[in-house]
């Protein structure tokens, strides 16, 4: 029967959000037959609810299920335990989106502060995808605190730096995993485009070294224009991006522009 339960609740399967919720839904009913409703084996589905709620837009429900996960995990291992990080998360990408902030803020220094205190016992890739998580929470719930008049934090800037040291460490730091660290602290730093524009020259010197780079280019061409506020966003950004690689990686990140898009950007690197 456990086996059966596995099977519902495959990360590999893909489904509409509903019907991935139901069979969810089914495949915890099976599991809290057969190990109890308070085990703790159940949380990680638990959380998987979590996340298609969030999707869904069904956040009431995603606390409750959330808060079932975390006092689960709270009475048998403690409150101090890395377990409740990935509640903690959850629980300040939930306050986001209903634009709670000051909650928000408390979600995510706890979930900063289990990091820090259980570094030696969380496994280095553990840490590398929730600094990035926190990095990207934190820079958005800034986004929110700047426009409600609260205190604007440089904690995802923090967390963008532990998460590109981290990997180096595990992959290398001409890794394809430290190049995207690079351009998702990029993305996160809204208020100092020279900042940004630097990360990105980092990220790209690596993407420089993949022979099939053409998606990279891509992807951090479209990170690019949003730093720019001109009205010739294109042919700026498109320069810039040649001057710190090459016209022909250019050539490839803008295969899937419109014509007229791809003849400006043309026109542009012309007078590089």
């Amino acid at each position: 029967m456990l086996f059966c339960v596995k099977k519902i609740a495959d990360d590999n399967i893909t489904w509409w959000l509903d019907e991935a919720l139901y069979w969810r839904k089914k495949g915890i009913e099976m599991r809290e037959k057969v190990c109890g409703k308070k085990n703790i084996e159940n949380t990680p589905y638990y959380d998987k609810i979590v996340e298609i709620l969030l999707e869904k837009g069904s956040y009431k429900e995603a606390i409750k299920w959330n808060k079932k996960s975390f006092n689960i995990k709270i009475q048998t291992e403690g409150k101090d335990s890395p377990q409740l990080l990935n509640n903690e998360l959850l629980f300040a990408e939930t306050m986001i989106l209903l634009e709670r902030y000051t909650e928000c803020k408390t979600y995510l220094d706890a979930a900063y502060l289990i990091l820090e205190d259980n570094n030696a016992l969380l496994d280095k890739k553990t840490k590398y995808n929730a600094y990035l998580e926190l990095m990207h929470l934190y820079s958005n719930y800034n986004i929110g605190a700047k426009y409600e008049g609260l205190e604007v934090v440089v904690n995802n800037k923090i967390c963008g730096d532990k998460a590109i040291n981290i990997s180096k460490d595990i992959y290398g730091e001409n890794s394809i995993e430290t190049a995207e660290a690079l351009r998702l602290k990029a993305i996160t730093i809204k208020d100092n485009k020279t900042e940004a524009l630097e990360l990105f020259k980092e990220a790209i010197k690596i993407y420089m070294m993949v022979e099939d780079n053409e998606k990279y280019g891509k992807q951090i061409f479209h990170d690019i224009r949003q730093k720019w506020e001109s009205e010739n966003v294109l042919e700026e950004s498109a320069k810039w991006l040649c001057k710190n690689s090459s016209k022909e990686f250019v050539l490839k990140a803008i295969k899937d522009f419109s014509e007229s898009d791809q003849q400006k950007v043309k026109q542009a690197l012309k007078l590089v």
